[in-house]
């Protein structure tokens, strides 16, 4: 008995690149952990830290750049030459969210970017 094993990832980049050996052309695709919203955000926060928060907003909009503790390393990184990506009959787009199942001897994408996005 096996629970499926998965992840949440989103397109952050696509680069066109060229193979060092054979010198063709192809996409890098890098993708990052989607956040999932944390339960701590959902506490009410005490007047100190909404103060502490409006003061920064205002900084940032007087145009003082803020250091930003964001940085997002890669989860994967796959570069692909375009048969390759058609034969994942996938057409990989930056902002585009999947789901990455871990499977055995594989990798399975699935698109669930309706699922993250509004979209008409």
């Amino acid at each position: 008995m096996s629970s499926e094993i998965s992840t949440i990832v989103v397109v952050t980049r696509i680069e066109s690149y060229s193979d060092p050996k054979s010198g063709r052309r192809g996409k890098r695709i890098e993708f990052v952990n989607v956040q999932q919203p944390s339960p701590i955000a959902t506490v009410e926060e005490n007047p100190e830290v909404k103060i502490v928060k409006e003061m920064l907003m205002q900084l940032k909009t007087m145009g003082f750049p803020l250091i930003q503790n964001t940085i997002k390393m890669p989860k994967m990184v796959l570069y692909l030459f375009p048969e390759e990506e058609a034969a994942l009959d996938l057409d990989f787009q930056v902002n585009h969210v999947y789901k990455i199942i871990f499977e055995k001897n594989g990798l399975k994408f699935q698109d669930v970017t309706e699922d993250y996005y509004y979209i008409s």
